[in-house]
């Protein structure tokens, strides 16, 4: 008679064991995951604030670098906020009326013009043009800018056919007509081949948005008023009259070194100091530092 041969099972016992010592391996790795997570959260947090940190000290100094605070770029400015006029686009004149009512500018794409045809964006009414004139041509000293307000706009095709700025095989190129406000005649050395630049009044401030967070933003004046608010960079730490703790502190210097805060004293601004601090503080892991990132750059004018 064959014996059946007996199997011995899993006590009660082991199998407690082993679903103890499952579970604590499974507790472990769901602490090192976590861990894990709160680093690459972190991270990420903190590459965002630097990026935000980095615009905001690119976008000013691009924007300023280039600006005339002897020749009214800086219209007004405070710890928080700059209005300045920031050029949006310059072209050569293929054509001037002489009595300042338009100004046609050499189209885009026109070869021999097109190192002095570009624009960021299209220009529109209650925009400044600034008409270089260069006076007695062997004179320095009488070279001037001469500005206009632009009333209207019109695209025409072959506007600037019969000038010696366009090839004869681009004639038919669109280009940009401005209708000037009511303004004297240009003097007579003005006329095609003059300058001409087109600049916007625009603000940049740190404002709070509906989120609750601050941002650097940008908004537009239309002639009566400024446009909606856009943020341009963010989200930075909240507004303070601390230099050491507002998201973005703006001091302006003459140049002597002598801080500028006055209204009337922006024609004599020669150097600004763009300080921007981040939201907040984060460290990269549970037991490091809150880190409070910050950046600093000096911007020189360049046309003073």
């Amino acid at each position: 008679m064959r014996r059946l041969l007996t199997r011995r099972g899993v006590t009660t016992v082991e199998l407690t064991v082993v679903l103890t010592i499952a579970g604590l391996v499974a507790a472990a790795i769901g602490t090192v995951l976590r861990r894990q997570q709160r680093f690459y959260a972190r991270a990420a947090t903190v590459i965002e604030h630097r990026a935000s940190l980095r615009d905001a000290t690119e976008i000013l100094p691009a924007e300023l670098r280039a600006l005339s605070p002897a020749g009214g770029d800086v219209l007004t400015f405070s710890d928080s906020a700059l209005e300045i006029r920031t050029t949006i686009g310059a072209a050569l004149a293929c054509a001037v009326a002489p009595d300042g009512s338009a100004i046609d500018l050499a189209p885009v794409g026109a070869l021999r013009a097109r190192a002095l045809a570009a624009f960021g964006t299209s220009p529109q009414p209650r925009d400044l043009a600034l008409v270089y004139d260069l006076g007695v041509p062997d004179d320095s000293t009488d070279d001037r800018w001469i500005a206009r307000e632009v009333a209207a706009i019109a695209s025409v095709a072959g506007l600037c056919a019969a000038s010696r700025f366009v090839d004869t095989d681009r004639s038919a190129l669109t280009g940009l007509r401005l209708r000037l406000g009511p303004a004297a005649a240009f003097p007579t050395s003005v006329g095609a081949g003059a300058y001409v630049h087109v600049v916007r009044r625009v603000r940049y401030r740190l404002y709070r948005g509906a989120t609750g967070d601050w941002y650097l933003g940008y908004s537009e004046w239309d002639g009566a008023t400024y446009g909606v608010v856009q943020p341009a960079s963010g989200p930075f730490a909240a507004y303070s009259t601390s230099a050491a703790t507002t998201g973005l502190s703006l001091r302006y210097f003459d140049v002597n070194g002598a801080e500028l805060a006055a209204p009337d004293e922006a024609s004599r601004i020669v150097r600004v100091e763009v300080s921007a601090r981040a939201a907040g503080a984060s460290g990269m892991s549970d037991v490091s530092p809150g880190v409070g990132d910050a950046q600093a750059v000096t911007i020189r004018m360049r046309n003073r």
